[in-house]
């Protein structure tokens, strides 16, 4: 009879670890056997001994602050045990340095704060557990593979005997290229990997709002734009932001912005944030954002920063905060009529960034919510997209035109009528920045 495989779970709090052996017993006991220590070394050792008896252990599932070692260099040593497991970091304390380390060192698949959300954990889990295996059954088919590819090359190899001195020179030089190009991507690969780690699961979404989307499109395999949800009692903290450039670069700037709010955030007690102001954490962002470029002694001349659009919504009060940096905040409303009114608060003329205007503060407007209000935040890609027959932008006007026609239609047929819009009105021509929408109905 084939053993059942292992999840591990490492974490000094007995009580979080009893909390998860309940959650994962009751979602994966039947097919996994549930290790639970928390003694990092004594991790290792049990570790060992079920690699050394043949056991499959898909996941680890590991605290980052313990006694005499932090989580990323732990994961790291289970990496360089077996790579092939997958490496989950669940923790309240973690530092952008160590999910980052983490990621580099031990292939991450996935950070999860403290206190998680329990569906959030085991879709997380299942779909690591999926992931792993389906990578079990690629090696052997790339082994499979592997092998005919290599009767193929030594055929293949016989018959190049017969090429001209100057073809095998050009074949050379061809594969030398291709091999710095295949670096640079499996380079831009690792980096989007640390970017997906940092975005936030829609599950956190899904816990508090029934219907919503989030349309994500990057231009290139890393992106420039990024969304961050943060949650504490009944307050919903969601921004969408467009960092300066796209691509690699811009997904530097993305990772620094979600990293700063997660500092931000993380900075404020428990009473604190009970009062907390969109516009105060857009001040401290910027701040922030002024301070990561203060080095080059040229503040004046950087042009790095972000445009954001970031609301706190009070589930209890009903009531939300809105702060933006150029990207605007769309709402509609329908009280009693079939069609919603369309309104839009208006974002201050300054970026997250150095600014040249005197006006140093971000506005905080506040908001009453009605059960079915729509919220939409968005990057300005989609309306800034080329296209249609005349090769012009999309525009603003009638971006903000479509929004309010589908506006009252369930916010995944919204989604797939904004990608369908956006496909064929650009036709032929190429995506030229990264382009970002969500729409949250209350």
């Amino acid at each position: 009879m084939k053993k059942k495989s292992v999840i591990l779970c490492i974490d000094d709090e007995k009580m979080v670890l009893n909390s998860l052996k309940i959650e994962l017993k009751e979602n994966f006991g039947e097919h996994h056997n549930i290790e639970l220590t928390e003694n990092p070394e004594e991790a290792v050792e049990i570790f060992n001994e079920l690699v050394e008896s043949g056991v499959e252990i898909p996941l680890i599932i590991s605290d980052y602050v313990m006694p005499n070692i932090k989580g990323d260099e732990l994961l790291k040593r289970f990496h360089e045990i077996s790579p092939k497991t997958l490496k989950i970091m669940l923790t309240g304390q973690a530092t952008t340095e160590g999910v980052t380390n983490a990621v580099n060192w031990a292939r991450l698949y996935r950070y999860i704060s403290k206190p998680w959300v329990a569906e959030d954990l085991a879709m997380t889990v299942r779909e690591a557990i999926k992931s792993y295996f389906q990578d079990q059954k690629l090696e052997k088919q790339n082994e499979e593979l592997k092998q005919i590819n290599e009767e193929l090359e030594q055929r293949v190899y016989d018959r190049t005997l017969e090429i001209s001195e100057k073809n095998i020179i050009l074949e050379i030089q061809k594969n030398e290229l291709g091999i710095r190009n295949k670096n640079i991507t499996d380079s831009i690969i690792a980096a989007k990997r640390i970017q997906q780690a940092l975005l936030p699961s829609e599950n956190i979404l899904k816990t508090y709002f029934s219907d919503y989307f989030i349309f994500f499109k990057p231009k290139d395999i890393v992106s420039g734009d990024f969304y961050w949800v943060r949650q504490f009692e009944s307050l919903i903290i969601i921004a969408v932001a467009d960092c300066t450039g796209h691509g690699v670069p811009g997904a530097l700037m993305s990772i620094l912005g979600i990293s700063s709010l997660n500092e931000i955030i993380n900075n404020y007690s428990d009473e604190e944030i009970r009062q907390i102001k969109a516009c105060d954490i857009l001040n401290r962002l910027k701040e922030k954002i002024i301070s990561a470029f203060m080095h080059t002694n040229k503040a004046n001349e950087n042009k790095e920063g972000m445009d954001i659009a970031l609301c706190i919504i009070d589930l209890n009060k009903n009531s939300l905060q809105y702060a933006g940096a150029f990207n605007p905040l769309c709402i509609v409303r329908f009280d009693d009529y079939a069609s919603g009114s369309f309104h839009e608060v208006v974002a201050d003329k300054m970026p997250v960034g150095y600014h040249t205007d005197e006006k140093t503060n971000f506005k905080n407007n506040i908001i009453s919510l009605s059960k079915g209000d729509i919220i939409y935040l968005f990057s300005d890609g989609y309306a800034d997209q080329f296209g249609g027959a005349y090769n012009k932008k999309f525009m603003k006007k009638k971006f903000r035109e479509l929004l309010s026609f589908i506006s009252n239609k369930p916010l995944n047929e919204q989604q797939e009528i904004l990608e369908l819009t956006l496909t064929e009105w650009m036709g032929e021509f190429p995506q030229i920045d990264d382009i970002l929408v969500t729409g949250i109905r209350l």
